[in-house]
């Protein structure tokens, strides 16, 4: 433990009312699981103008069961303000950070399906067979999936949009976060109750929800 004056503490917290305890702690990082191991649904990330919009995301994704996150680009979910906003469900989730280049290379060994949200999208979010392991990738607010993202996708399906011009654009990637990952995850309880007659329950989801 290290002691400090009032002063120093203020100068090295983010707080403009430091409560007067801080610590330092490592980050948690996680390699893509072997391509055996692949399943589930994960979000995939690139930028994200908002810490506090990246925070939800990782909220809704773990409430909805998804396995974890993976980052290509700058946003960090280790930022105070996006740690904040998961409100600890971010210790649910597996972190990964990746070049494009090694998830495109991890997609065809691991059979992965990527799907890309874009509000030009034409496919009806329902299509994909999301019994299979999965990718489900978030652009920034602004400008929409990135070009490394759209690269990776293999279809893209309605959800989110670029619209420069929305002063609202914090409210609505929340927004879209939410309703994507709860439809989509309606669905899938929807798809493995009509063909196996089974509910196959996920960690955080209640049957039905």
């Amino acid at each position: 433990a290290i002691e400090l004056g009032e002063e120093s503490f203020r100068r090295v917290s983010l707080l403009d009312e430091p409560q007067g305890v801080a610590a330092v702690v490592h980050q948690r990082w996680r390699a893509l699981p072997r391509p055996g191991d692949a399943r589930g649904l994960w979000v995939g990330i690139d930028q994200m103008r908002s810490p506090g919009n990246l925070g939800t995301i990782l909220r809704t994704a773990a409430a909805a069961g998804v396995q974890g996150a993976i980052f290509l680009g700058t946003a960090d979910p280790h930022d105070p303000r996006a740690v904040r906003a998961t409100m600890g469900s971010l210790f649910d989730l597996e972190l990964v950070r990746v070049t494009p280049a090694d998830l495109a290379g991890w997609k065809h060994r691991a059979r992965i399906a990527i799907v890309g949200a874009a509000g030009t999208a034409r496919i009806d979010y329902r299509a994909p067979d999301y019994r299979v392991p999965t990718i489900f990738m978030f652009g920034s607010e602004r400008g929409g999936l990135s070009d490394a993202q759209r690269d990776l996708c293999d279809r893209t399906a309605p959800g989110q949009q670029a619209e420069p011009q929305k002063p609202n654009e914090q409210l609505r990637m929340r927004q879209v976060g939410r309703r994507g990952l709860r439809a989509r995850f309606r669905e899938i309880d929807r798809r493995i109750d009509v063909r196996s007659g089974a509910h196959a329950a996920r960690p955080g989801v209640a049957p039905g929800t």
